[in-house]
């Protein structure tokens, strides 16, 4: 009927990543691998398979992560998904035997095509008391609320130097969380591995248990030379000091509503791995919970928020230049009133 519920956001497949490096643990991640084709200890020299079919189990937004998570679609008007796919440039490049290349001296651009696409959808059966439940639920308080994450992402280039300024701008009755990636964006004459990330098509490599090794380096974080980093909201610190790169890692625990509970995790495997692969720091302005219903963020309704991220470099080093993506993750609830209506609450 003509509603958007999430317009989606920009460098989805770059949030994806961020959320398999530090928001799955280990176990979880070898489940996600098998289904998505991924190589968790494989050898960079391994042979290309041409033609692999592959499965999508994770998806964020309003897909999957809405509550409850089985939606009655009989209350909705027609439900239409739309699915944009990234460009070449997120392949891993492959030397000219076929074999994954470890850097850009032989390599070819890596491109993929896909066919026999299909969507798999669980669907339930449920007795008539529900539906008249939900509808006495309706007449009473005329609607609905089902709650979800909203993902908004910002792009920023900052020069060589490891300084910096993002500024950028959310309305929203709960602003959860902001995360910044930065990935490097210019040539390291010195290491043939260093290239801008978005013409890269090599695959992560130096970390000893070969967890990255078919990882495209499109999605390598790096957090370059910068030392310390601060966030604003308003004028305001969140938290009211600068935050080193070692730091951010306990901040991004913090954002998690598992943070205490040690069968859970993340594959960052070492400081090296968070410095140089893994880089994506996060900030938390909501109570921890794995619940939507729960809505505690930073109100920003009606007013013209200003949110910043600012990166310092207290070193002698220059710096690379780095392309900055902000994702910041806010509570929007969809109501759903009687005759198919339906209106979106950011």
């Amino acid at each position: 009927m003509g509603n958007t519920v999430s317009q989606g956001f920009n460098e989805y497949g770059l949030y994806n990543a961020m959320k398999s490096f530090c928001d799955m643990s280990y176990n979880k991640l070898l489940v996600k691998n098998v289904l998505e084709e991924g190589q968790m200890a494989t050898n960079i020299s391994a042979a290309f398979q041409p033609a692999t079919r592959y499965a999508c189990p994770v998806w964020w937004n309003f897909i999957g992560k809405s509550e409850p998570s089985f939606l009655d679609t009989s209350l909705l008007p027609e439900l239409v998904v739309r699915i944009h796919l990234s460009g070449d440039n997120v392949q891993v490049g492959r030397a000219a035997g076929g074999a994954v290349d470890a850097d850009l001296a032989s390599s070819v651009p890596g491109a993929y095509s896909l066919t026999d696409i299909s969507f798999a959808v669980n669907t339930v059966s449920m007795p008539e008391v529900y539906s008249e439940a939900v509808l006495a639920r309706m007449n009473e308080a005329g609607y609905l609320e089902i709650p979800f994450d909203n993902v908004f992402s910002f792009q920023e280039n900052l020069a060589a130097g490891g300084t910096g300024s993002v500024r950028f701008s959310v309305s929203s009755q709960s602003i959860d969380q902001i995360a910044f990636c930065p990935r490097l964006n210019d040539t390291d004459a010195a290491a043939a591995q260093e290239e801008p990330y978005s013409t890269a098509q090599h695959a992560i490599t130096g970390q000893a248990d070969g967890m990255f090794s078919e990882v495209p380096a499109y999605f390598r974080c790096n957090s370059g030379d910068y030392s310390n980093f601060e966030v604003t909201v308003n004028n305001v610190k969140m938290p009211q000091y600068q935050i080193s790169k070692s730091d951010a890692y306990q901040l991004l625990q913090a954002c998690k509503a598992d943070q205490y509970d040690y069968d859970e995790g993340d594959i960052v495997n070492g400081l090296n791995c968070w410095l140089e692969d893994t880089h994506t720091p996060r900030v938390r302005l909501n109570h921890p919970d794995d619940s939507n219903r729960l809505i505690s963020g930073f109100d920003a309704r009606g007013t013209n928020s200003i949110m910043t991220i600012d990166l310092y470099n207290n070193t002698a080093v220059a710096g690379r230049a780095l392309a900055i993506t902000v994702f910041v993750t806010c509570k929007s609830v969809m109501r759903i009133g009687l005759g198919r209506q339906l209106q979106i609450v950011a």
